[in-house]
């Protein structure tokens, strides 16, 4: 059985990192994920017409090399697309 999950968001806040005593990076960041709200099968909508959406927020830990690419490139409001494992 596999573990596999894609997560396309965007980010939530500057990515966060810390150094273990072995030298490996962490770097932690919140990512967004939207999807518009349904009701009997069709989309909700606010007054003003806009859909209303569902946000839901993932924590996300990228080690070593992964986590040094992200910590230089990705800022808060980026759009990433996310392949990892499930763990808690």
């Amino acid at each position: 059985m596999q573990n596999i999950v894609i997560l396309a968001g965007n980010i939530g806040q500057t990515p966060e990192v810390r150094t273990t005593q072995g030298a490996t990076r962490i770097t932690n960041f919140s990512l967004a994920t939207s999807r518009p709200r349904l009701s009997e099968g069709r989309v909700l909508r606010d007054e003003n017409g806009y859909r209303v959406m569902d946000t839901e927020w993932h924590r996300i830990t990228c080690w070593g090399g992964l986590g040094k690419t992200v910590a230089e490139h990705c800022e808060k409001g980026m759009k990433v697309l996310v392949h990892g494992r499930i763990h808690y």
